[in-house]
């Protein structure tokens, strides 16, 4: 459904879905509990079937009204998994993989451990690849910039232990690539 809808969003959900299961095991969730977390990161944007195309590809900011509708996609992408037998326990960790670490996220303002830690996982592991890539508002950040603008939200944000893991698992993944 995500292919058809939104390639560009179903190539990113891919790319998060790749890097979480590695952030995960850094910040310590259980084997166990890796193939729900990696689940829940290819679905994370799965309610942005239903936001409109031209805010989906709009070039530039939204305006307030445009961000409640996109804000919407957490709870409608929720909403939609509860109703599939199998995803009922990935559904609260899309809901709330927009929450902040300081309790000024969405949609219901959790803060700090009250965030799912799948949750935290895959936002900061979802933001560090949004950056990466080129937006309809904008062009992809280089690596550095990318990494301090997790590490500038780290604690507000984001979770410091998310962000502490994704560079570390950045790190690890770059220097195995280079290697050969």
């Amino acid at each position: 459904m995500m292919d058809l809808s939104d390639p560009a969003t179903s190539e990113h959900a891919r790319d998060v879905a790749e890097l979480v299961p590695r952030v995960g095991r850094l910040v310590g969730i259980a084997d166990e509990e890796l193939e729900a977390l990696e689940l829940a990161a290819r679905f994370h944007d799965i309610g942005k079937v239903a936001v409109p195309d031209e805010l989906l590809m709009k070039p530039g900011p939204l305006d307030d009204d445009e961000r409640r509708v996109m804000a919407c996609h957490v709870e409608w992408g929720a909403e939609l998994l509860r109703h599939l037998p199998g995803c009922e326990p990935i559904a609260r960790f899309v809901r709330h993989h927009h929450e902040r670490y300081d309790g000024c996220g969405y949609p219901d303002g959790l803060r700090g451990e009250e965030i799912p830690l799948a949750s935290r996982v895959i936002a900061a592991c979802d933001a560090y690849g949004a950056m990466m890539s080129d937006r309809p508002y904008r062009p992809a950040l280089d690596p550095d910039q990318a990494t301090l603008e997790l590490v500038q939200g780290s604690g507000t944000q984001f979770d410091p232990r998310a962000v502490a893991a994704v560079l570390e698992a950045v790190d690890a993944a770059e220097h195995q690539s280079a290697q050969g």
